[in-house]
């Protein structure tokens, strides 16, 4: 059980990651007078989220930011590699999975792979028991380890793909 837990937390540890960058880097594609990356833009903002802010606080934007877009990033982030895609154009940043491919040393497209993989194994983990027919699948301490490594390698990446904040 502790091996199919260090997977799931390690996949936890990465989405809080992301989301947490990408709240923090997202003020500058707010900035006054210039464009939002269209992926920002296309963000859907409810009116009562906008009242909300509108009406309690003075610092519109430092609440707009904290209190209606940090949470919609908290819930779109994830392990699967289009959703960090769609998360990292809201920064603006494009062709990360190639670069992150050459940062972490690996062959075109293998971050992909692997993170699709993880995100599937997660999954598995998460809302299935880990269960394949009437039994679990087997997970050995050098598979949970090798997905550990795998969400260490890719943050250490995207930190700097992102840049600095």
């Amino acid at each position: 059980p502790l091996l199919r837990q260090s997977v799931v937390v390690a996949c936890a540890a990465l989405e809080t990651y992301i989301a947490d960058e990408v709240s923090l880097r997202i003020a500058d594609g707010l900035a006054k007078g210039a464009a939002p990356p269209a992926r920002l833009a296309e963000l859907k903002v409810t009116v009562g989220e906008w009242k909300l802010v509108e009406d309690k606080y003075s610092r519109r934007r430092r609440a707009f930011r904290e209190h209606v877009l940090a949470p919609k990033i908290r819930e779109l982030a994830s392990t699967s590699p289009t959703r960090i895609g769609n998360l990292l154009s809201m920064l603006g940043v494009k062709d990360w999975t190639k670069r992150v491919d050459k940062l972490r040393k690996v062959g075109t497209g293998e971050t992909v792979r692997e993170l699709d993989e993880l995100s599937l194994r997660r999954n598995r983990i998460a809302h299935r028991g880990d269960r394949r027919g009437y039994g679990r699948v087997s997970i050995t301490e050098i598979q949970a380890a090798r997905y550990v490594d795998l969400v260490r390698s890719v943050a250490s990446a995207l930190e700097v793909v992102m840049g600095s904040p």
